[in-house]
């Protein structure tokens, strides 16, 4: 499949050419990640369904049904989406979130300069506080709600004490995320120091267990909030 950008700088040829094998695959790979797309919306859905309904009989959830084609639905995805870039840039294994990935010369450029740095955190502070406003629109539009219905019930459902408790969460795991990073990091620098010990064995077990250790924090992460 070719990059997203190639597809999104692609420009459809006149109806003679549509049959090329650049056409045809260019459309295939449209038509996968349209695929793709549906399965992430149905997929954070599910989330809510297993956790609110099956999970914890929430007597209120009862009637909440999958919503494939809701455009409501498909928008908060697409915020969560955007919300979960910066989780996915550090290293948590989010689903479709890892497939997007900031350029590196975007990255350089934020992390050198520290007023601009300062500026996008906060930015980012402030879009997760509304995603966290938010969070209870995708389950309320499951349950039949409109979405502007929706929007309000969860704007004022989340309150400041659950705010206050994701925000917890999610700076708890986060720290223990990279406490764990930087135990990594010293055990390798130690092996490279020691002769009989084999550094590539070492890196490799090492990446093995940090693979893990990232869909570790991920799981945690995803089922703390939900």
């Amino acid at each position: 499949m070719p990059k997203i950008s190639s597809v999104l700088n692609w420009s459809f040829p006149d109806w003679s050419d549509l049959f090329t094998k650049q056409a045809i695959d260019l459309l295939a790979a449209l038509a996968c990640y349209t695929l793709i797309w549906f399965a992430f919306v149905i997929l954070i859905q599910l989330f809510f369904f297993y956790f609110l309904r099956i999970r914890d009989h929430r007597d209120h959830w009862l009637d909440m049904k999958l919503k494939v084609f809701n455009p409501g639905i498909h928008l908060i995805c697409l915020l969560f989406l955007i919300a979960g870039l910066p989780l996915a840039n550090v290293g948590y294994k989010l689903p479709l979130v890892t497939l997007i990935k900031l350029p590196y010369f975007i990255v350089q450029t934020v992390i050198k300069n520290i007023f601009l740095l300062i500026v996008i955190l906060l930015v980012v502070m402030f879009f997760w506080l509304l995603i966290i406003k938010l969070f209870q629109t995708i389950p309320a539009i499951m349950s039949g709600k409109s979405f502007s219905d929706a929007v309000r019930y969860s704007w004022f459902e989340m309150s400041a004490k659950k705010i206050r408790h994701l925000t917890l969460v999610f700076l708890t795991n986060l720290i223990v995320l990279l406490l764990l990073i930087g135990l990594v990091f010293c055990i390798q620098t130690l092996v490279d120091r020691v002769p009989f010990f084999s550094a590539r064995v070492s890196a490799n077990l090492l990446i093995v267990f940090f693979t893990g250790l990232l869909y570790g924090a991920t799981y945690e992460l995803l089922r703390c909030i939900f």
